[in-house]
């Protein structure tokens, strides 16, 4: 069994490796559906980016979660399709992954009414140039090409039209294009964003492009961003370093948070890079009015993380190397130390999977509605038990942090690494929940928190079944270790399900 885990991981390391350096789509059949006759021609597709391969994460994630959550009947479908895409971006094939996962979205949205025209919508890499915009600069411009194969009933609709609409904040249309699909159409296709002049009433903050299947039911999807700024984000970033290096010599007490805001500050950009998604997705106009904040905070010596409550993005210096973060700190947590659960994602996944990912970030919710700070780490950062202590210690400064319950909740690959953590630091964990993956156990007799292992019933990744019988083993050997398997569930989209249920188990009442 252990043996077998280690397997599985480095096989799916070197798999995801190996795609994120090609990002090459490869040309695969379309899902199941209505007879295809004609296809956007493969030859004209672009390579997907991280941020192409999010957004449609996301927009499953999502889609499963306006269905009420964990789903029924349907799950199955979605949880092997899901996994199949999973083994297609193992296999190098992001752009054939993405399209599997958008027609899943498209079929939980639409159920029998479903046709690959929907899933066009969300075949498009979109683009507005300059992705970050001030008053000022030239007049933006809308670009999309496809992202993947997509097949369609030819003798129904010769060439499907999808409507690409920029929204505002409040959901109000400001800008709308309509882009034809037909077999001989040009790609990239491009035009300016604004027909006229550009409006005067346009605000800084983030715009989406909505996408839509011309004809029939509206059904918009999510497929692109683009931000007004007032300023350079280029120009605040330099300003801001400088009067980081110069409060860095003034108050060497605070170097921690000093590093924590430069990796802030390192956000700011002009040019998003859709490949390093906490730049990508970060509101630049907002980032740079809090990184402006702290760096106040810092001038008058006052640590800007201590007491700070909501959500953020860092990087936390640890022994010579900086971890990626997110933190959530709830508004309404009791008075009094509040528990930490620390979160440590699966195999490809990053620091965002749990705050974003699993669930549509239901970990958030339920640190609400239960009382618990939580904080979700990059996994290759947390390769130390050292960075652990100094994670456990720089929340503690932040807020007080209740020592007696500190839990670990780990998904695959972050399941092994939870174990690790758990057997080096066995009295600084009080528990621990291991989803779709584990470790090996202590012998008898060796301290060990409590243990939650979580199978996924259709899981082909780590089969339930082992992960059970090594449950079982670790249980009649008097090690605290309890086993569940969730029906319905496959490799990853188990989490979601899992999460409200392990957060129950982690923290009885007291």
């Amino acid at each position: 069994m252990r043996r077998t885990l280690s397997l599985i991981a480095l096989h799916a390391g070197l798999a995801v490796i190996a795609a994120a350096q090609t990002l090459t789509p490869t040309p695969t059949p379309a899902p199941s559906g209505p007879p295809p006759t004609h296809s956007v021609a493969l030859d004209r597709v672009v390579a997907p980016t991280r941020a192409d391969l999010a957004g449609a994460y996301m927009r499953l994630e999502r889609e499963i979660e306006a269905k009420g959550g964990p789903l029924k009947g349907a799950g199955t479908r979605t949880n092997n399709r899901f996994d199949q895409a999973t083994s297609a971006i193992f296999g190098g094939a992001v752009g054939a992954a993405i399209g599997q996962l958008d027609y899943e979205t498209a079929s939980l949205r639409r159920g029998h009414e479903t046709l690959p025209q929907h899933v066009i919508s969300m075949s498009m890499q979109v683009r507005i140039d300059p992705p970050v915009w001030r008053p000022g600069m030239a007049p933006p411009r809308l670009t999309a090409s496809p992202l993947y194969d997509v097949e369609f009933d030819g003798s129904r609709y010769a060439a499907p039209r999808v409507v690409l609409a920029l929204t505002d904040g409040s959901g109000t249309v400001r800008a709308e294009h309509e882009v034809e699909f037909s077999k001989d159409a040009a790609w990239p296709w491009s035009a300016a964003l604004f027909s006229e002049d550009i409006p005067a009433d346009l605000r800084p903050g983030v715009y989406t492009v909505m996408a839509r299947w011309a004809e029939g039911a509206p059904t918009p999807f999510e497929v692109g961003r683009w931000q007004i700024v007032p300023r350079s984000m280029d120009a605040a970033r330099e300003a801001n370093e400088a009067r980081l290096s110069a409060a860095e010599r003034a108050e060497p007490g605070l170097t921690r948070a000093i590093g924590m805001i430069r990796s802030r500050n390192a956000l700011l950009s002009d040019s998003p890079s859709p490949d390093i998604l906490p730049q990508w997705l970060a509101d630049q106009s907002a980032l740079a009015d809090e990184v402006d904040a702290e760096i106040v905070s810092i001038e008058q010596g006052v640590d800007p993380f201590i007491g700070r409550t909501g959500g953020w993005w860092c990087r936390l210096p640890s022994s010579g190397v900086e971890i990626p973060l997110r933190v959530y700190i709830p508004a309404n947590l009791p008075e009094g130390p509040a528990p930490l659960v620390v979160a440590l994602h699966g195999m490809g996944g990053d620091e965002n999977m749990f705050m974003d990912g699993y669930g549509a970030g239901v970990i958030r919710r339920l640190a609400d509605e239960h009382g618990f700070i939580v904080v979700s780490p990059e996994g290759s950062g947390m390769a130390y038990v050292a960075s652990f202590d100094a994670l456990v210690d720089a929340v503690s400064d932040w807020r007080a942090v209740d020592r007696s319950r500190v839990h670990l909740v780990g998904h695959s690959m972050g399941a092994g690494l939870a174990m690790t953590i758990a057997r080096q630091r066995p009295n600084a964990v009080a528990s621990m929940a291991l989803i779709a993956g584990g470790g090996s156990f202590p012998a008898p007799g060796a301290p060990m928190p409590r243990c939650l292992v979580v199978g996924a019933e259709l899981d082909m990744m780590v089969r339930a079944a082992a992960l059970e019988q090594a449950a079982l083993g670790a249980r009649e050997r008097g090690l605290p270790v309890e086993h569940r398997t969730i029906a319905d569930q496959g490799h990853t989209l188990v989490v979601g399900a899992a999460l409200p249920d392990v957060v129950d188990w982690l923290m009885p009442a007291r």
